[in-house]
C-alpha cells in the first residue's frame, strides 16, 4: 500500500517550545503542504544596527549609496541615505565594496570566504540582488579600486596564500600581480581621479609606492609610520593625499613625495590609530574604529576637534552630506560634521544568533545579535507594540541563548572565546550575572518539564542545574568530543540528544550523542548533524539537520537514519521546528520550508523582500499566532501564521472529512473525528507505516453528521502496538484519504 495514497492537504496544530538558540518547536494553527510555493507577508521589526564594514556612494549618482555589513548583507539607498533597503547578501565576511563609475548597478564585493575554495571577489550587475564569481581566487580581498575613466581596470589588495596587489584590465576576469614588493599587502590603494595612470599604494611594511603607468612600474617614496588603513586624494587638488595609519593621519602635498604628521588631537594619545580619512578641500574627516570617534579639521588637518561619537567608514553623498558606517549602523550629519551624528539608516543588518518570543505575549521578544563576528554580542529586548528595541552590550563570544518557558523574565546565554561561562538574567535582560561552570559554553536550554532546570553544553562536558544556575553538576562521561552545539530534551529530561563536533580545527566531524537515563550513560552514532529535534512526547522520532549535507529522520531513537532531500538540494538547514503530528517547518539558508508528511514532500514559504537565510525561529500564541524569524544580516521578521491557509480546492473530494486525531502524539488513547457529508457506508482503518492493517475502527452505514471514534493503541487481537508512526484511513464511495499519528507508550 503506497503511502502517497494517504496524503492530506491540511492539518491543525498546537505549540511547544524548547528554549535553545538553534531549535524552536513551533506549532502553527493551520498549514498546507502542496507542491508549489506560496507568498506570505513578512514584516521586519528590527533591531537596527550591525557592523558596517564600508559605506560608499555611486560615482555616477551621488544619491545612490551602498552599505556593506560585515555579516554579508548589502544595503542600498537611492535617496541619499534617507531610506535603505536590503539589496542582497553574499556568503562570507564582507570586507570591501566598489561601484562602477558609470553604472550604479554594477558592484564588486571583496569577502573573506567562509568555506575553502570559495571565491573572494564577486560581481553584481543588478544592484546586489544576484552575484557571480570573477576570475579571482579564494584569497581574501580587503580593498577594491576602479579606474574612474575605465571601469574594466580594477585594482585589489588581497591577503592569504596569494596575497598582494593585483590588477585586472577586463572587468575582473583575469588578474596580474603588480609585484610592488613580495609578501606585503597594499592595505591602502588610490587612483588619481584626474590622471588614472597615477596609482598610489601604501604597504603594511610602512612603505609608500607610486606608479605613473597604471601600475606597470613603481617607485618608492619615504617611509610612513604605522600600518596603513585608508587613503584619500583631495578631489579639489589631487596633489594632496591623506593617509590613515595606526600612528594617526599623514598628509602629502606633492603626490606622496614627502609626508607630514597631522595629529594635533588624536582620539587617545596612547592609541592614535586612525582607520579612515576623507578629504574635501580644507575639510578633512578622520575616524577611529577602536573608540568610534569622528574628528573634523577645517584647515587641512592642522587642527582637529571631536565632531561625533560614531566614527567608522566614511563617504560623502547627495548634497554634500557626510555618512559614517559604524558597528551600530549608519549615522549621518550635514557637511560641517560638528554636531553629534544621528542614526538615520534604520538598517536591520545584524546576524540574529539568539531569539526568544514570549509564548503568551507577542509584544515581548528578545534577540541577541553578533555585530562583529565572535567578538561582540548585543542583547535587545522588544517589549511594546511600537517596535522599540532596548539595547545593551551583553558579552563577547555568545554561542547560545534561551528563555525560560515558565517566565518571560528569566534568560540564559552561553559564552565562549573571550569571556567563558553562562550568564543568567532574572529581569528580562536588564542585568546579567555570571554562573558556573567557568568554561566555554556553546549551547544552553531550559527544561520544558522541570521549572528550575537548565542544561549547558560545553567543551567535552554537559552540565545540569536544578536551581536556575546556583549550582551545576556534570552529567556522565561523554564520548570524546570537541563541542556540544545542540541539546534536545524529552520525557522529563531523561532522554537527551546532543549534536557535537569531534576532532580539531578543520578536521571536525559531526556526531549525535544520546542518553536514555538522564545523562548517566551515553552512546554515539556519526550522523553529520548540527541541529536536532525530538518529537514532543515521542523520543523515538528524531530529526537531524546538517549544513549542506541534507536532512535526516529516525523512527527508532537514532539507531538508523533516513536521509531527506529538499527540492532545493542539500542546502544548509539551520533550525528545525515541529508543527503538530507529522508536520515540520525548517529554517534554511534558502528560506522556510513546510512539510506535513514527515519530510517526504515540502513547500517553500517565500517573500521577495524577506532575507532568506534563517538562523533561528520563535513563536507566540497571543494575541494571534505569530512566527518570529531571526535571519542572517536581516534582523528579526515576523509573520502572522493565521495567513497559512490552504487555498487549494479538491476537484474530486469524497463524501466525508477526516480530521487530525487528538491528542497527537498519544500514549493511552486518542480520538479521531470525521464528518459524513452524504449518507453511505464508511470505513475507518488504522495501518502501520508499512501499510499493514492494524485495527478497523468503523465499518457501518452513516447518516450525515459529525462522529468520533476512539483508539486505545491496540490491534485487532488486543495487543498493544509498538511505538511509532501509524496511518488512519477513511474510505467511502470508492475514495480514501488518510492522516498520520504518533504512538508512544510510556515505560
Amino acid at each position: 500500500m503506497k503511502e502517497e495514497k494517504y496524503r492530506q492537504k491540511k492539518a491543525p496544530g498546537i505549540f511547544w517550545r524548547i528554549g535553545e538558540i538553534k531549535i524552536a518547536i513551533v506549532f502553527l494553527s493551520t498549514l498546507f503542504a502542496v507542491r508549489t510555493a506560496f507568498v506570505q507577508e513578512y514584516r521586519s521589526i528590527g533591531p537596527e544596527g550591525g557592523l558596517v564594514e564600508m559605506i560608499t556612494t555611486a560615482p555616477s549618482d551621488s544619491n545612490v549609496l551602498y552599505a556593506a555589513m560585515r555579516s554579508g548583507s548589502l544595503f542600498r539607498s537611492i535617496d541619499a541615505g534617507n531610506t535603505w533597503t536590503l539589496a542582497g547578501w553574499v556568503r562570507g565576511t564582507l570586507l570591501a565594496i566598489a561601484v562602477d563609475p558609470f553604472n550604479a548597478d554594477i558592484i564588486y564585493a571583496g569577502i573573506s570566504p567562509d568555506i575553502p575554495g570559495a571565491y573572494a571577489l564577486l560581481k553584481s550587475i543588478d544592484g546586489g540582488r544576484t552575484w557571480s564569481n570573477t576570475g579571482w581566487g579564494s584569497s581574501s580581498v580587503h580593498r577594491i579600486v576602479i579606474d574612474p575613466q575605465n571601469s574594466d581596470r580594477i585594482y585589489i589588495a588581497s591577503s592569504g596564500a596569494n596575497g598582494g596587489t593585483y590588477k585586472s584590465e577586463d572587468g575582473g576576469h583575469s588578474w596580474t600581480n603588480l609585484n610592488i614588493t613580495k609578501n606585503y599587502i597594499a592595505w591602502a590603494i588610490a587612483v588619481d581621479p584626474k590622471d588614472p595612470a597615477r596609482i598610489y599604494a601604501a604597504l603594511n611594511n610602512e612603505r609608500f609606492y607610486r606608479s605613473r603607468d597604471y601600475g606597470q612600474t613603481w617607485e618608492l617614496s619615504v617611509a610612513v609610520a604605522g600600518n596603513p588603513q585608508w587613503m584619500s586624494i583631495d578631489p579639489k587638488n589631487t596633489n594632496i593625499i591623506y593617509l590613515a595609519t595606526s600612528e594617526g593621519v599623514f598628509k602629502s602635498i606633492d603626490n606622496g613625495e614627502h609626508w607630514q604628521a597631522k595629529n594635533s588631537l588624536p582620539v587617545n594619545p596612547q592609541a592614535p590609530w586612525t582607520s579612515w580619512v576623507l578629504a574635501y578641500g580644507n575639510r578633512v574627516f578622520r575616524s577611529n574604529n577602536d573608540e568610534w570617534r569622528l574628528l573634523v579639521s577645517d584647515d587641512g588637518g592642522d587642527h582637529w576637534q571631536i565632531a561625533g561619537i560614531a566614527g567608522g567608514s566614511l563617504c560623502i553623498a547627495g548634497n554634500r552630506r557626510l555618512f559614517s558606517g559604524t558597528r551600530d549602523g549608519i549615522y549621518s550629519c550635514d557637511f560641517s560634521g560638528k554636531f553629534p551624528l544621528n542614526n538615520s539608516a534604520g538598517l536591520n543588518g545584524t546576524d540574529i544568533i539568539g531569539l526568544a518570543a514570549d509564548q503568551k505575549d507577542a509584544s515581548i521578544v528578545y534577540a541577541v545579535t553578533c555585530d562583529d563576528g565572535i567578538a561582540r554580542a548585543n542583547f535587545y529586548s522588544w517589549q511594546d507594540s511600537s517596535s522599540t528595541w532596548r539595547k545593551q552590550f551583553l558579552s563577547r563570544g555568545i554561542r547560545g541563548f534561551a528563555k525560560s518557558p515558565y517566565s518571560s523574565q528569566i534568560l540564559i546565554a552561553g559564552s565562549d572565546f573571550f569571556d567563558t561561562g553562562p550568564r543568567i538574567s532574572f529581569d528580562g535582560g536588564k542585568s546579567w550575572q555570571k554562573s558556573g561552570p567557568d568554561e566555554s559554553i556553546y549551547s544552553v536550554t531550559f527544561s520544558t518539564e522541570n521549572r528550575n532546570t537548565i542544561f549547558a553544553g560545553g567543551k567535552n562536558n554537559l552540565y545540569k542545574s536544578v536551581n536556575l544556575g546556583k549550582t551545576w553538576e556534570k552529567l556522565g562521561n561523554l564520548p570524546g568530543c570537541h563541542s556540544i552545539n545542540q541539546i534536545a530534551l524529552a520525557l522529563g529530561d531523561n532522554v537527551i540528544f546532543l549534536a557535537e563536533e569531534k576532532g580539531i580545527d578543520w578536521g571536525r566531524r559531526k556526531v549525535i550523542v544520546k542518553s536514555f537515563d538522564g545523562g548517566f550513560t551515553w552512546t554515539a552514532n556519526e550522523i553529520p548533524a548540527g541541529y536536532l529535534f525530538i518529537m514532543p512526547g515521542n523520543p523515538g522520532i528524531v530529526f537531524a539537520a546538517t549544513q549542506g549535507s541534507g536532512f535526516y529522520k529516525s523512527f527508532n531513537s537514532g539507531q538508523t537514519w533516513e536521509k531527506i532531500f529538499l527540492d532545493e538540494g542539500n542546502i544548509s538547514v539551520n533550525v528545525i521546528t515541529d508543527i503538530s503530528g507529522a508536520s515540520i517547518i525548517i529554517g534554511t539558508s534558502n528560506g522556510l520550508f513546510l512539510s506535513n508528511d514527515l519530510g517526504d514532500h515540502w513547500v517553500r514559504i517565500f517573500n521577495e523582500n524577506f532575507p532568506q537565510h534563517i538562523l533561528t525561529l520563535s513563536y507566540s500564541e497571543s494575541p494571534q499566532p505569530t512566527l518570529f524569524a531571526g535571519t542572517k544580516s536581516g534582523g528579526v521578521y515576523r509573520l502572522d501564521t493565521s495567513q497559512l491557509v490552504n487555498t487549494e480546492k479538491m476537484s474530486d473530494s469524497p463524501g466525508f472529512v477526516l480530521y487530525q486525531n487528538f491528542p497527537n502524539p498519544f500514549h493511552r488513547n486518542t480520538s479521531i473525528q470525521f464528518r459524513i457529508k452524504q449518507a453511505g457506508f464508511f470505513q475507518l482503518t488504522i495501518y502501520n507505516i508499512l501499510g499493514q492493517k492494524v485495527r478497523k475502527l468503523a465499518n457501518d452505514y452513516y447518516w450525515p453528521g459529525e462522529f468520533t471514534m476512539k483508539w486505545d493503541g491496540k490491534n485487532d487481537c488486543g495487543d498493544i502496538v509498538p511505538n511509532g508512526v501509524y496511518l488512519y484511513q477513511g474510505f467511502m464511495g470508492g475514495k480514501s484519504f488518510s492522516k498520520k499519528m504518533l504512538v508512544f507508550h510510556y515505560k
